[in-house]
Formats: structure tokens, sequence, C-alpha cells
């Protein structure tokens, strides 16, 4: 993953897939965030697909106070009913984590994919707030999850970057099975629960077992929900 300067979070474009802020129109907002400099078009795309409004926000490990203070006060751009979520990878996961240590106001839900760093076991987050840590067990240290305050997945066959395409660490299954319980924790968190990971991780078990290549979340069509497909 780039950790070269990201694009200002001041320069803002719609629907630009080559624009530093990537963003589409509706009702529930995620904020992805990640320290490249190229947002994911991709998984953008799916949230859209989805009904979730997914902007793409750079992070600059350098100089990380403009991105958390521009998280601090995203709520003041919000509507009384408005709320959002945030979606992070690497080093931007370490800091929202830190971050959340205490309440955001309007965040409903934190979903950090291999953070740098992992919370304390001990941390409470604040209860009000869904959150997820996906941890790559191939590169990682955690503590099992049942003494953690947090919620977390461990993948024994992961990496660092195994749910991005185009980074070494990329591993298909591994990302399909993480997406699937990230949508679910968005659903909960907006309240639109739907039972998700029980029938695509059945769906899952025999690619699993035979760990042939596929497309990065391809599911059969029995699984009727949208998923990026590379």
């Amino acid at each position: 993953m780039s950790t070269s300067r990201s694009p200002s979070l001041s320069s803002t474009r719609s629907s630009a897939p080559t624009s530093s802020f990537l963003s589409f129109e509706g009702r529930r907002r995620i904020y992805i965030a990640s320290a490249s400099p190229s947002p994911p078009e991709r998984t953008l795309f799916a949230l859209q697909e989805e009904g979730f409004n997914a902007t793409f926000l750079p992070f600059d490990p350098s100089d990380p106070k403009p991105f958390l203070n521009h998280i601090r006060n995203l709520h003041n751009t919000f509507s009384v009913s408005e709320s959002f979520a945030l979606l992070a990878y690497g080093s931007a996961a370490t800091a929202l984590l830190t971050l959340a240590q205490k309440p955001i106001p309007r965040c409903v839900a934190l979903v950090a994919y291999y953070p740098t760093q992992l919370p304390n076991p001990n941390v409470k987050f604040p209860s009000l707030m869904k959150l997820v840590v996906h941890v790559a067990g191939l590169s990682q240290v955690s503590a099992p999850q049942e003494v953690c305050e947090w919620k977390c997945y461990r993948y024994e066959r992961g990496r660092m970057g195994f749910a991005e395409e185009g980074e070494a660490g990329f591993e298909s299954v591994e990302a399909g099975v993480a997406w699937t319980r990230t949508l679910g924790v968005l659903r909960s968190a907006f309240k639109l629960e739907v039972d998700l990971e029980g029938a695509v991780m059945e769906n899952l078990k025999g690619k699993f077992e035979n760990r042939t290549q596929i497309p990065l979340f391809e599911m059969d069509r029995v699984v009727v929900m949208n998923l990026p497909h590379w």
C-alpha cells in the first residue's frame, strides 16, 4: 500500500474516476479511507449498488491531523437524520481506531482492515458504534476474539493487503469472506439487517477447501446480493 502523500482533502469532485475524491449520491454515507493515492473504484461502485453514498477520503500518514479533523467535523454537514460509517485500510484504519475510542458524532460503524497497529484487547469502543477489525493472520499477531472487548475476524491465510486487488498479499477467498462480513456490519449499522453471512459462508466453504483461484467476491447465483466483481 502506497504511503506517498495523498491528495488534499479540500479537493472534491464527484463521480470522476481520476479525482482525489470519488463519491456517489445516496442516502446512507460511507467514507472509505486509505493511504493509497488511488480510490478503490470497484468497492465504491459496489457500495453504490447497495444503496450507499460512498466517498473516498485520502489519508496521509505523515500528516494525519487534517484527515482526523475532517472526520471529527463531518457531522456538521449532515441533516438531523443523517449518519455515516467508516471503512479504512492499513494506517488509515489505525488512525481511525484511535480516534473512535471516543464517540465520533453520527458515526454508526467502523470497519478496519488490517490496521498497522491493533487496539489493546481491553479497549472499549462506544457502544452505539458497530465495529469490526479484519486481521491479516500471516502478517499480524492478535489476541483471541474471546478476550477482546471489540469484534475481530482473523484470516489465517491473509497477509496485509489481502482484501485489495493489486496488492501483493491479495487473496480472493479471504477478500470475499471479509467483504460479506463488512456488508453485514454496514447493513446492521444502518438498520438494513439481512442474514448474508450464513448463505455466503456456506457458498464459500468448498472454495476454501479447494483453494482454486476465483474472481474477487465472485458468488454463485444463489447468493442474491451485489458484490464487487474483479
